[in-house]
């Protein structure tokens, strides 16, 4: 009965929304880097695009800056949403490129108007904020974007020749451009505006090969301790666990493991080494609508194949069976929960998680970057109406696999516990529950709630005095993040 309650209200999810003819991915291909999503748009269609972006951009990317300067990590839904205004934003100007081309001097010039518009009503107010424009300049193959593919664009409509010609040829049009039009006149701004956006690129490429050797050294190290393991997984051909895993498993739900065996283990902080995400069988997803949807098509042989799990690894974003999956000491399945469910369009969760099939690990370890993942990313970016916990590790701010099992034991949590089963030696099978999962990942149980433990510090002379903390966590959702939904 609870489980097909769960594949009705799935449907119902799914019924939500508009079936597209592309996926997510394709599309921004297509916006982005085919130049081809657009081409039927005429130059009245295109500037109502633009000016539909430009309305939602202005408010998400003040919010964006204001939770940067706040010290705020972004999280899930504002990663994806600034990749996608990009996506977007390089689309449209392709597009207006076209008309740039025709004989019509005043089609040219609106079209190279509109152009310049759009950079300084989406980007020009926030530019100079060295997180906010790193981070629009990062790399996102999931929505077509390559690394500094907007900078690059912005210093082509910033050419000196083109807007003097664009000064002297834009004294007919309307009043919508002209504050744009006086500050293009204004020859010493751009050229200290072009002279500043070019220094703030020469220190984000020092900032970028500072960071790629910092990748390279963590990529060696981990994938010298990554091929050290010394038996295999307790759970590896248990054929029982694997068929109760199997009845357990629904679609989107996560899968958290523990091998005790791998010396990688022992470098990852917490308990749990790894997580995954479950996308169903064949017949799973054909029960709640998405076996046909455009982000499944691909990957429908190996889904019917077995392949129904998606993890990031050291080789980067793949599919796996469970069989494979298996060779563990310890597994649980984390599921959102249908409360928290009904805020998330279950075809967008499906789009976001395929699209980053291809990409590489992240041996950066930084939650924050987009053009290469670890297992828990994943999940940060897939789920992204979930508020996920992160911590500062190494610099840097991470999402590990504790994180996201934690988030179980949080007051009013988005995910629930639905199975647990560990085995540390041949005759030491066991079934876990909440209490043990608090146990594993450093909370207390006080009452009925779980609270999390820290350990603090303070020095009295020459000693260091510490005592344990317990912490009430309260989950809360972020601030919502309209879709980006502009009129086709």
């Amino acid at each position: 009965m609870k489980n097909t309650i769960w594949v009705i209200y799935l449907l119902f999810l799914s019924s939500l929304s508009l079936a597209q003819d592309i996926s997510l991915f394709e599309k921004h291909q297509a916006i982005s880097q085919e130049q081809r999503f657009f081409k039927t748009y005429s130059l009245e269609d295109t500037i109502q695009i633009s000016n539909e972006l430009i309305s939602y951009s202005e408010i998400f990317h003040q919010n964006l800056v204001d939770s940067l300067n706040a010290g705020k990590v972004l999280h899930g839904k504002q990663l994806t949403t600034f990749h996608e205004i990009g996506s977007y934003f390089i689309g449209i100007n392709q597009r207006l490129n076209d008309f740039i081309k025709q004989d019509d001097s005043r089609v040219v010039t609106k079209a190279k108007l509109e152009q310049l518009n759009s950079f300084f009503r989406i980007y020009y107010p926030f530019y100079e904020n060295d997180k906010f424009r790193r981070f629009i300049n990062d790399e996102d193959l999931s929505f077509g974007i390559t690394r500094f593919q907007i900078h690059n664009a912005i210093m082509s409509l910033l050419d000196k020749e083109k807007l003097q010609d664009l000064a002297r040829n834009s004294r007919n049009q309307n009043q919508h451009y002209s504050d744009l039009i006086r500050f293009i006149k204004n020859e010493s701004k751009i050229n200290a505006l072009v002279k500043n956006y070019k220094r703030l690129n020469r220190l984000d490429l020092k900032v970028d090969r500072n960071q790629d050797l910092a990748y390279n050294l963590s990529r060696d190290f981990g994938n010298t301790v990554g091929r050290v393991r010394w038996r295999k997984g307790y759970l590896w051909k248990n054929q029982a666990v694997l068929e109760e895993i199997y009845e357990n498993l629904k679609p989107l739900d996560i899968i958290t493991e523990k091998t005790y065996f791998a010396l990688t283990d022992r470098f990852i902080p917490g308990h749990f080494g790894h997580n995954a995400i479950w996308l169903g069988t064949k017949d799973q997803l054909e029960e709640i609508g998405m076996w046909h949807h455009p982000a499944i098509i691909p990957y429908q042989e190996q889904i019917a194949e077995g392949k129904s799990i998606i993890e990031v690894d050291r080789s980067g974003s793949h599919l796996k069976t469970l069989k494979d999956f298996m060779n563990v000491d310890e597994l649980a399945i984390i599921r959102v929960n249908r409360l928290s469910f009904s805020s998330i369009n279950l075809e967008r969760t499906y789009n976001i998680l395929l699209a980053q099939l291809g990409k590489i690990y992240d041996f950066n370890f930084d939650v924050e970057t987009t053009d290469t993942l670890v297992c828990s990313e994943l999940i940060y970016q897939s789920f992204e109406e979930i508020f996920w916990p992160t911590e500062d590790y190494l610099g840097r701010t991470t999402i590990s696999p504790d994180n996201v099992a934690s988030l179980a034991l949080y007051n009013n949590p988005p995910v629930d516990l639905v199975y647990y089963a560990a085995q540390k030696s041949k005759n030491d099978f066991k079934y876990k529950n909440l209490d043990d999962l608090a146990s594993d990942v450093g909370f207390k149980k006080v009452g009925q709630l779980y609270k999390k433990t820290e350990k603090k510090c303070r020095r009295r002379g020459r000693r260091r005095i510490c005592h344990e903390v317990l912490i009430d966590l309260e989950y809360s959702d972020h601030d919502l993040i309209p879709n980006l939904d502009l009129t086709w």
